[in-house]
């Protein structure tokens, strides 16, 4: 992947992309939700996935039931 030339005033770095690269770059950030102002549904359960589990390990190593107020669904 090309970077912009320093010299190259207001240069826009996805002309550099080669077609495949831009189709790439697209599809990463369509899939990640971003500016869609939500995080996608595969992805939030994923991360409420990994923290129900890094809960669950955190509770062990101290010993003791820490759940406050769980706003996500079990």
């Amino acid at each position: 992947m090309a970077t912009c030339p320093a010299s190259v005033s207001g240069c826009r770095c996805s002309a550099l992309l080669s077609l495949a690269e831009q189709h790439e770059l697209s599809s990463a950030v369509h899939d990640a939700g971003l500016g869609l102002g939500a995080v996608p549904a595969p992805l939030m359960d994923d991360l409420l996935a990994a923290m129900r589990k890094s809960e669950t390990v955190i509770e062990r190593s101290l010993g003791t039931h820490t759940r406050v107020n769980r706003h996500a669904p079990a």
